[in-house]
């Protein structure tokens, strides 16, 4: 008991006494995350002051136990390997960073608290300091242009630059202070020039594209110079050339306005190589490119699935809020403003969905039990009947869970499927067509059997009669006539079964034949009369 007591003394010592609550920096204690690898993903705030809350835009309490990277989306993870170190390994650690929410400079301070797996991290604006910092560089900057004489300017230039040449704004003269050899220009010095004019032409018709000649050969114009150190004490540009003996290709120019002891204007022309500068500059933009397509895909992605919702919104369970991510449905001005998504849902459905299924629409949409029936699923759905006629399928998806596993947040879609739903109607109403044609073909072959199987009984009736009077020519003629009649009554059985069957193919063909309607019906009531003999039947016809 007394270690439990002096935990959650130590603890409340640490990060809720008085004194943080006051401090006008920002201080939290937080814990790290970690993913099933062990790497940090994410942090949740154990603790904030007041400070810390006001520069996030919010208050403490909806702070406290919420993952960063659910209220700020987008956020950098630059400061995760620190956070890592700090609450993981015990080691102190302090980084600078720009604020992406505020664009102000800060000095985060993680500090071990001697909890696995939590720091307490001390947030101070260092926006003024840089500031001045800034305005003390700019003030050195200023003295330095004032008091810095003409060897110090050419010290640092030759430093830098590859040539540096000192030229006389006035008469176009000019006298090589630094030239390194390798360069394209220490190629051209076999000869002499009579102004900085001339020697720049060379340069520009030797190593420069020849798109590109113009524009430096007019920049670099003694004249040019002149009138841009009359406007400015310095001037840079940058060009293309062809690459030098050691691969260099990208220079920078640069001109600095300098006098002389009686006051004459001269002008120092230096050049350097800024490729390292281009590649990184160059990468950076790759990357960049690389990540606005990247960007552009997953936006094109999420846009196209979302056309075909007409409402996807993300409800919190533990809060019982609704957040609209996109809504073109006429629920979204049913519900609007309702702050409640329960409340909502309830109006949603007693509005909108036809009353036949509104009890079980409206169970469904029970959130007091939605997280318990998703407990071992991740995607829930049904379908129902608009008061309008159109069908819609409601569908609950897993968002988020918490650490013992019931789901916390869920996206709830709506999708419109009439179309779908009345291709399964047709396609039921189909299936029963076939299958009430199916039950009429199978009475009809039935019917057919037995009308076939009762003159083939007659036929072979008939010859065992025949057997009996071999000799009696008459009754052997009438036997063959009725044989005769039987079997013409059977051919045509057979000639209906044939007809059916090209009715049902579609290769029935239409003829006219000439029959006596007399003759067929009266063999029609004929065999009328001998089946009701068979069965018993009066048969009368008027």
């Amino acid at each position: 008991m007394e270690n439990k007591r002096a935990e959650t003394t130590d603890e409340r010592q640490l990060w809720n006494i008085d004194i943080n609550d006051r401090s006008p920096h920002g201080i939290c204690v937080i814990h790290v995350l970690l993913n099933e690898a062990g790497a940090p993903y994410d942090w949740c705030f154990d603790y904030c002051n007041p400070a810390l809350a006001r520069a996030e835009g919010t208050t403490p309490e909806e702070l406290r136990g919420k993952s960063y990277f659910e209220l700020r989306p987008g956020s950098s993870r630059e400061w995760l390997p620190y956070y890592y170190r700090a609450a993981y390994e015990d080691s102190y650690q302090a980084f600078d960073v720009v604020s992406q929410r505020t664009g102000t400079y800060l000095r985060i301070e993680a500090l071990p608290t001697g909890k696995p797996g939590y720091c307490m991290c001390i947030l101070y604006n260092i926006q003024q300091e840089i500031i001045e910092k800034e305005r003390q560089n700019q003030q050195l900057q200023e003295m330095y242009q004032q008091l810095a004489d003409e060897k110090k300017v050419l010290d640092q230039l030759c430093t830098d630059y590859t040539a540096v040449y000192q030229v006389n704004v006035d008469t176009g003269a000019f006298s090589i202070l630094h030239l390194a050899s390798g360069s394209n220009a220490s190629r051209l010095m076999g000869q002499n020039y009579a102004s900085y004019d001339e020697f720049t032409d060379h340069y520009v018709e030797a190593y420069l594209y020849l798109e590109a000649r113009e524009a430096l050969r007019s920049w670099l114009r003694v004249e040019n110079i002149r009138k841009m150190l009359s406007e400015h004490p310095r001037v840079t540009g940058h060009y293309e050339s062809m690459p030098t003996p050691t691969g260099q290709r990208f220079f920078e120019a640069q001109v600095v306005r300098t006098y002389d002891a009686q006051g004459q204007m001269y002008a120092l022309v230096g050049f350097r190589c800024i490729d390292p500068i281009m590649e990184r500059e160059t990468a950076v933009q790759k990357k960049l490119k690389t990540a606005l397509d990247e960007a552009q895909l997953r936006y094109e992605i999420i846009s196209a699935i979302a056309k075909a919702y007409t409402t996807i919104v993300r409800i919190d369970l533990v809060q019982d809020t609704v957040e609209e991510i996109t809504d073109h449905s006429e629920s979204a001005k049913i519900a609007r403003g309702e702050k409640c998504a329960s409340v909502g849902l309830r109006k949603i459905c007693d509005t909108l969905v036809a009353p036949a299924y509104r009890e079980a629409v409206r169970k469904f949409m029970d959130l007091s039990t939605l997280a318990e029936r998703m407990q071992d699923e991740e995607i829930l759905d049904t379908e129902y009947q608009m008061v309008d006629g159109s069908w819609h399928r409601l569908s609950f998806m897993v968002k988020k869970r918490d650490e013992a596993g019931r789901v916390t947040n869920v996206l709830a879609t709506v999708r419109s499927i009439s179309d779908a739903k009345r291709r399964e109607l047709d396609l039921v109403y189909q299936a029963e067509a076939a299958k009430r044609e199916g039950e009429m073909k199978a009475r009809f072959l039935s019917n057919m059997s037995h009308d076939i199987r009762t003159p083939l009984n007659g036929v072979i009736g008939l010859v065992n009669l025949a057997d009996q009077y071999p000799r009696d020519l008459e009754m052997l003629t009438k036997i063959r006539t009725r044989e005769r009649e039987t079997l013409q009554y059977l051919v045509s059985l057979v000639n209906d079964i044939l007809d059916m069957n090209k009715l049902a193919s579609g290769a029935l063909e239409e003829r006219e034949l000439d029959f006596d309607i007399v003759e067929t019906l009266l063999e029609i009531n004929r065999n009328a009369q001998r089946k009701a003999e068979q069965k018993g039947v009066h048969y009368q016809i008027d």
